[in-house]
């Protein structure tokens, strides 16, 4: 299996519905199959990507807003926070995060998934340790782990995901 899509963009992920990409200049594609691709972003300021890790797609009935169709979650891990975009045309709904060992803030976040039971995003903060949890709207409501090898301890936490029995 080709690394690199038909433009010569490195392939990140190509097994799942979402596709996603970056090329040389690091911005960050992506495409829910079979629709066109979709072009997020670079680095830097509001709306732009540095370091995209990790992306979810979060259906559009969790939202109260309707007008976005999927919504892609995406882990800004050098900016650190969590940007919302639509699928449809890459709008920015919102953006959450900032750096910091603070609640709410990120050093690093690199992973992110939604629980749709609970209408919860659930964040891999990979060097505070941590996994946090936010609503829908990027309104910090807890979090678990600090470092360590133990239970319930991290050591630079990677990735995250919630099972079909809603179990983290």
């Amino acid at each position: 299996q080709s690394r690199f899509d038909n433009s010569g963009n490195r392939n990140l992920d190509n097994k799942n519905k979402i596709n996603k990409s970056v090329n040389e200049e690091e911005d960050f594609y992506t495409r829910l199959r079979p629709r066109p691709k979709l072009i997020l972003g670079g680095r830097g300021a509001l709306g732009l990507l540095n370091w995209p890790r990790g992306l979810c797609a979060v259906p559009r009935e969790l939202f109260e807003e309707d007008d976005f169709g999927t919504i892609l979650a995406v882990a800004d891990s050098s900016n650190h926070r969590i940007q919302l975009f639509s699928s449809t045309d890459g709008l920015l709904i919102r953006s959450f995060g900032c750096f910091g060992k603070e609640d709410g803030q990120f050093d690093g976040c690199c992973s992110v998934c939604v629980h749709h039971k609970r209408k919860e995003l659930f964040v891999a903060d990979r060097y505070n340790h941590r996994v946090q949890v936010f609503d829908l709207k990027g309104r910090f409501l807890r979090k678990f782990g600090v470092r360590g090898s133990g239970p319930s301890q991290f050591q630079h936490c990677w990735g995250i995901a919630i099972d079909e029995h809603l179990g983290v």
